[in-house]
């Protein structure tokens, strides 16, 4: 720890109070210092930062290639949900099924816990732009009027803005794509949902005592 806070500590100069870049050490220093006295750090960067990254670079079909591959060995993991999510919707243009596919992996986000209002509000604006209304009816009622149901301390949104939009479908159900028994989450799904919630919730209520 010694060594490390050495590295971080700015070097106090005689009569000078201000804060200029001289009183700093470079990164390149610091990482060279930490090679020289042989010291490794190791970092594992998760699978989701990695789709992340290829979304950013506009690698969209290589970031689909590789979220498949890796929901192979973690199938319910919500980070390559999401991620695989994004690059789907990117591609729509060019493969009208990416769109259903889009849908998909947000459903499976939520589902996993990925609960910040991102995939749902992907999934909402999908499904409105196709119009499946009673679909999109269902997840505005999942959000506003299961009691169980909130979004993470990290969330985006907020209520009064989904309750816009909910009255907006309900207004243009006569022009709906989709049937009135079509379902988006299946009881057991929604089931899930709530206690991957729950848990996350105990979680973070633990990481603050």
């Amino acid at each position: 720890m010694g060594l490390l806070k050495n590295f971080f500590t700015r070097k106090k100069e005689k009569n000078d109070t201000k804060q200029t870049q001289e009183n700093y050490l470079p990164i390149s220093n610091i990482l060279e210092d930490l090679k020289e006295k042989n010291i490794i750090i190791q970092s594992k960067v998760p699978q989701s930062v990695m789709l992340g990254n290829m979304i950013f670079e506009k690698k969209y079909q290589e970031a689909i290639n590789l979220g498949l591959e890796l929901l192979k060995k973690t199938p319910e993991d919500s980070g390559v949900h999401i991620n695989l999510m994004d690059a789907y919707f990117k591609l729509r243009e060019q493969h009208p099924d990416y769109i259903n596919k889009s849908n998909y992996h947000a459903k499976q986000a939520i589902i996993y816990g990925h609960n910040t209002g991102y995939a749902e509000e992907r999934l909402a604006k999908n499904l409105d732009k196709e119009k499946k209304y009673h679909l999109s009816l269902q997840l505005y009622n999942l959000i506003l009027n299961t009691e169980e149901f909130h979004f993470s301390t990290h969330g985006c949104g907020n209520i009064i803005d989904w309750e816009k939009r909910r009255k907006n479908i309900i207004k243009n159900m006569d022009k709906a794509t989709d049937k009135e028994n079509d379902i988006l989450f299946t009881e057991d799904e929604i089931s899930k949902i709530i206690k991957t919630i729950y848990n996350d919730d105990i979680k973070e209520n633990k990481t603050f005592e």
